[in-house]
């Protein structure tokens, strides 16, 4: 239903079609060596023809590691403690990039009858990795 009211993918779909594009042109770049190895096209077609795919195998890579959040999660790999511990001292910006790195969405329960605040074990958490 989101899909047909906002006409966005969502991000484990774009994700997907993302790694098949970039696997598909990987083929393709292989396939070219082949043609130019066994000499049926020339050393200026393989080069012509080199240059896009190339182009559309580094532009995939750079929005899937966009995607998966690489450069957020940088340097915290095994350091869940040390996080924690300064997550208050980072600023907004910094949480939010850690936090979309990580987080796919999240869903709310409903609430018990007559409740006036949001209970935190109403927080359902859907992961990206």
């Amino acid at each position: 239903m989101t899909t047909a009211i906002t006409g966005l993918v969502p991000l484990h779909d774009h994700q997907s079609v993302l790694f098949t594009d970039l696997q598909d042109d990987q083929a393709q770049l292989k396939e070219l060596a082949s043609l130019w190895a066994r000499k049926v096209i020339t050393s200026a077609e393989w080069a012509t023809a080199r240059v896009p795919i190339e182009g559309r195998i580094l532009t995939a890579e750079r929005q899937l590691a966009h995607l998966l959040g690489k450069s957020a999660l940088e340097g915290l790999a095994g350091k869940g403690r040390e996080l924690r511990a300064r997550w208050e001292a980072l600023n907004l910006e910094r949480q939010t990039a850690i936090v979309s790195a990580v987080l796919d969405y999240a869903t709310i329960t409903p609430a018990a009858s007559g409740a006036r605040t949001v209970d935190p074990n109403r927080i359902v958490p859907t992961w990206r990795l």
